[in-house]
């Protein structure tokens, strides 16, 4: 009888932060130090940890691409993951094998950011500060690489056009808009400077957004920028994503349309995700509370774009070694929620309204009690072990109801 090795996942590092994907077959995908795990989200089954890596895990994403396939010719689970040297390896989920690594010479300094091309095998990856590749992935071909002569750190893959994206540069934001599968984009691409004005009693100054092409820096401009994201439900648009402020840039119009403001006092946002079946925004803070910020029409101050907090989610009681890692929804239905934290719980939260659990977020009626329900809380991994003790051998008089079990005792009197 041949075992295969088997690794158990731990504490995270807080290197890991934002190694966290939810596929739509209800796997999720999180980097653990230099290995990456596979956890079946119903659950909460670890399925497999992928070790391969030698730098620690920043980026996973599945491949949603789904060929047809029957009992002859199984499904093919891709699973793309990267580490800080700028490794890119492309894993068989299921079985654990690594198909492809995908390896350039160049260095880097920062997170690899990479994306999925909807409905191919094709992977492009910005490899920071001025690379970007695109690698056939099931092959592992390279299939052209451009440097750039501004500096990108992180981009955004447009939904509604394979063939655009938005980087995050270091004074401006770079819009790429002849992203090809057969040649490499242009050298120079656009680049504008977002600049923002100040902000008085939680509204904007007249004037106070926009967005200019001429070239020069602008102080608290893209300072302290987590994120950008494009909006899967609105066209044109993209979120910027700051610690107390999100804003709303229209990218045909080249002008920041409006923001959403925290209030003083209130929990700094950590991630954000907009959702594909309604206009709404999932919003992670700092103190472990989910908030959820739906597009309102008849917006006050004439602002646009205005997004008021519907539901709020109890706060959670985060021990100092426990940091948030990404913020996920459940693909098509976006009615779950689940975040990680970094000594390894996986917190997970369901909408409800007065009828009980929601099915899909397009049917919310927001008029309703809606609130956010807890659904998951595992265990934290946070202690070490010290000992452990494995089951009896496989035998002929147990074979029949034999478990391969494994006893670990921690070092806070934990079992």
């Amino acid at each position: 009888m041949r075992i295969n090795p088997r690794s158990i996942a731990g504490p995270l590092s807080l290197q890991n932060n934002g190694a966290l994907d939810w596929g739509p077959q209800g796997l999720i995908a999180y980097g653990a130090h230099n290995s990456v795990a596979v956890v079946h989200v119903e659950s909460l089954q670890l399925l497999q940890v992928l070790s391969a890596h030698s730098y620690c895990v920043n980026s996973v994403k599945w491949c949603a691409h789904n060929p047809y396939h029957n009992l002859l010719v199984p499904i093919s689970l891709l699973l793309a993951s990267s580490d800080k040297s700028g490794r890119v390896i492309v894993w068989e989920a299921l079985s654990g094998r690594k198909v492809n690594e995908l390896v350039e010479a160049s260095r880097i300094s920062g997170n690899v950011t990479m994306a999925w091309i909807p409905n191919t095998f094709l992977l492009v990856a910005l490899l920071p500060p001025h690379n970007i590749v695109l690698w056939n992935a099931a092959s592992g071909t390279k299939i052209w690489k451009q440097t750039f002569a501004d500096m990108m750190f992180a981009f955004s893959l447009d939904p509604f056009d394979e063939s655009k994206l938005v980087a995050l540069g270091e004074n401006s934001l770079i819009f790429i808009n002849d992203l090809d599968m057969a040649k490499a984009p242009s050298y120079s691409p656009k680049k504008y400077t977002l600049a923002l004005g100040t902000k008085q009693d939680g509204h904007a100054a007249s004037g106070g957004l926009s967005i200019t092409g001429e070239y020069h820096s602008h102080s608290n401009s893209m300072q302290g920028l987590i994120k950008i994201v494009h909006s899967p439900y609105s066209r044109n648009k993209i979120f910027l994503l700051y610690p107390r402020q999100i804003t709303i840039v229209d990218t045909e119009l080249m002008h920041a349309t409006g923001y959403i403001l925290q209030d003083r006092g209130s929990s700094h946002f950590i991630d954000i995700f907009p959702c594909t079946s309604d206009n709404v925004i999932y919003c992670l803070h700092d103190s472990g509370a989910i908030s959820i910020r739906r597009y309102q029409d008849n917006v006050p101050y004439q602002q646009e774009n205005c997004y008021q907090c519907s539901v709020v989610s109890e706060a959670m009681r985060l021990c100092k070694n426990a940091k948030l890692i990404g913020l996920q929804v459940k693909p098509f239905t976006e009615e779950e929620i689940l975040f990680m934290l970094t000594d390894g719980r996986i917190v997970g939260w369901r909408l409800f309204d007065c009828d009980g659990p929601v099915d899909f977020l397009s049917e919310v009626q927001w008029d309703d009690d809606v609130r956010l329900v807890m659904i998951h809380n595992t265990g934290t991994n946070s202690s070490p072990p010290y000992c452990g003790k494995v089951c009896p051998a496989l035998s002929t008089k147990n074979s029949h109801f034999y478990k391969p079990l494994l006893a670990l005792g921690m070092w806070k009197l934990q079992l």
